[in-house]
């Protein structure tokens, strides 16, 4: 006899996750639509589908899953944030990004207001707290040399101490990150891009290379050869002795003369790496080059350069997600990038948790067809 108890929830939102929240928000209801026409289908319904039913009931009644929260910032510039409704008892879903393409100085800003949120939540009751953030800062920074701190390992204590119980992302620049937590203060779970992108992929009909810009990227791209059943190449590289950052592409390990490419990576900061992968490649005989990468950052004026990879045809395509949501702006100076929708991830996540569901679908593309094609698993 399953021993699951549903609970009510809400979902939640700092100010620089408000878009995020909504498209979530959204894309419940949208599962809930499909989920309630197939259960009010069946005669009967067993305890995992009643489940569903009361989730579909709750989820139906927008306002009561979306909990304003008031951040005011005054002028010397500290942050109050004030829960507006009543979360008593129940599962808090709490979205922020920490970071922002259009501000990126506001980082350290931005994990205030989590951090106080998380708190004024956790002082209102509720039954547990889950962070969404899809881009989690500091990820890079998961050891240390000589001395400095591990920030990474810091930043997730934080967010456990101010009240969080699990943690949800995606895309994490170093999985090894999702062991800086015990199971007993906060877990964490760790989506991947991985299976929106095959989706695309496999729409498009890519019959091509997977490349990865360097090294530290092979075991990424040995999934998607895996999954897809296509060859991979790698890409590698040497550090400049005159800086800390830029990187130069040195080589290609491989065949890929006269292939489509696809390289995939996590984010595109500086962008150094990746620019110079796609122009080896293009060297080395490559046909289209189409870059995949989640979080898009586009640190000083990366921005500009990929636009003119595009522009010029050295790049065919370049895909990112809206883990890290793209601005009106950006999307109009832009028009050849291409947004894919990754949250859907989360707003799955929900209502698997919520309905006593697993969520390993979320990991594996396969399994995910399942969930999201034409066989609607609910």
């Amino acid at each position: 006899m399953s021993t699951f108890q549903q609970e009510d929830f809400v979902i939640a939102a700092c100010r620089n996750g408000t878009e995020s929240a909504e498209i979530i928000r959204n894309d419940i209801k949208n599962i809930c639509s499909d989920a309630e026409q197939y259960l009010k289908s069946k005669k009967s319904l067993n305890h995992h589908e009643a489940a569903k039913m009361n989730f579909v009931c709750a989820a139906n009644e927008a306002d009561a899953i979306l909990t304003p929260i008031d951040c005011k910032t005054f002028g010397d510039g500290e942050i109050l944030p004030t829960v507006e409704r009543s979360v008593r008892e129940k599962a808090v879903y709490l979205v922020q990004n920490t970071f922002d393409p259009a501000h990126p100085e506001k980082t350290s800003d931005n994990i205030i207001e989590l951090l106080l949120t998380l708190d004024a939540l956790k002082r209102s009751s509720p039954s547990k707290i889950v962070v969404i953030v899809p881009y989690l800062s500091y990820s890079k920074q998961e050891r240390r040399q000589g001395r400095q701190s591990i920030s990474a390992k810091v930043l997730l204590d934080m967010i456990h101490v101010a009240g969080a119980d699990k943690l949800i992302t995606i895309d994490l620049h170093t999985s090894a990150v999702e062991g800086f937590t015990s199971a007993k203060d906060m877990t964490i779970d760790h989506l991947f891009a991985s299976s929106v992108f095959i989706e695309y992929l496999r729409a498009k009909k890519f019959n091509g290379v997977f490349a990865a810009p360097d090294i530290g990227a092979g075991k990424t791209i040995k999934h998607y050869s895996k999954v897809m059943g296509l060859p991979f190449a790698l890409g590698y590289k040497f550090r400049k002795p005159d800086s800390k950052h830029n990187f130069e592409a040195h080589g290609i390990l491989g065949d890929v003369d006269g292939k489509d490419i696809v390289m995939i990576d996590d984010q595109i900061a500086s962008g150094s790496t990746l620019i110079n992968a796609t122009k080896l490649l293009k060297e080395k005989g490559a046909k289209d080059v189409y870059l995949f990468v989640t979080h898009g950052l586009f640190l000083k004026d990366a921005e500009e350069k990929f636009r003119k990879l595009l522009d010029d045809g050295t790049l065919k395509e370049l895909i990112i997600t809206n883990s890290l949501m793209p601005s009106k702006e950006f999307l109009e100076r832009n028009p050849k990038i291409v947004v894919l929708d990754v949250l859907q991830l989360f707003s799955r996540a929900i209502y698997e948790m919520q309905t006593g569901g697993s969520i390993s679908g979320l990991y594996n593309p396969d399994l995910r067809h399942s969930l999201y094609g034409e066989k609607h698993d609910i």
